[in-house]
């Protein structure tokens, strides 16, 4: 599955990802009756919402989803979406909602992102990956508490980060003995037709 387009979450001001949550989406267009479609490898779900937390009330301030362009997009608490056919993200695009969401649950928020910690170009940017990592507490849209459990991730980033930058030198020390082969190589031809070549193959070769 390619790498996929995480919605975010705004507290205080403060950028976050949505790593999980235990109750599902914090807003689900299907709870306005809206089926969203597929309109990136990116979005397999088919939307991307942007929430934010506002005196520690849930709102909806922007999506972008996929529908379909044969029927008008549907109001969303009042606002017009915006076609963006032909851009970056197919469907519509909604700004300014702040509908207000009922979410109860748990939800695991990221922040800082270190990096592809050896996953691939796959799925979504799990929590070790992140170098702050909160769990927050929610009851009908009102956020109940926050809290910091970054320190649970370290040991296992400080593994993966070691594990990736192993596989780095691995791939690094077959890519220079392909080189010296192919250099070996070269010589052995030139010697033969006279042709120069450079005593060192450039890094793109």
């Amino acid at each position: 599955m390619t790498a996929q387009i995480s919605s975010g979450l705004v507290i205080d001001d403060e950028s976050y990802t949505i790593i999980g949550s235990s109750s599902g989406s914090l807003f689900d267009p299907r709870s306005l009756g809206i089926e969203p479609k597929f309109f990136s490898s990116c979005c397999l779900k088919g939307y991307i919402s942007s929430v934010v937390c506002k005196n520690d009330q849930l709102f909806l301030k922007s999506l972008t989803i996929g529908l379909p362009f044969n029927q008008p997009a549907p109001l969303i608490n009042g606002v017009v979406a915006l076609d963006q056919q032909g851009e970056l993200y197919f469907g519509h695009h909604y700004n300014d909602v702040w509908l207000p969401l009922k979410y109860s649950g748990e939800v695991e928020l990221g922040k800082d992102w270190h990096g592809n910690l050896g996953r691939g170009n796959h799925g979504f940017a799990p929590a070790v990956e992140f170098e702050s990592v909160y769990q927050c507490v929610f009851e009908q849209g009102k956020l109940i508490k926050m809290i910091d459990i970054s320190d649970s991730y370290i040991a296992d980033r400080q593994q993966l980060i070691a594990k990736v930058e192993q596989e780095s030198a691995k791939r690094y020390k077959q890519e220079q003995r392909e080189k010296r082969r192919k250099l070996f190589w070269l010589k052995c031809k030139a010697f033969v037709t006279g042709k120069k070549i450079p005593a060192t193959l450039p890094d793109e070769y």
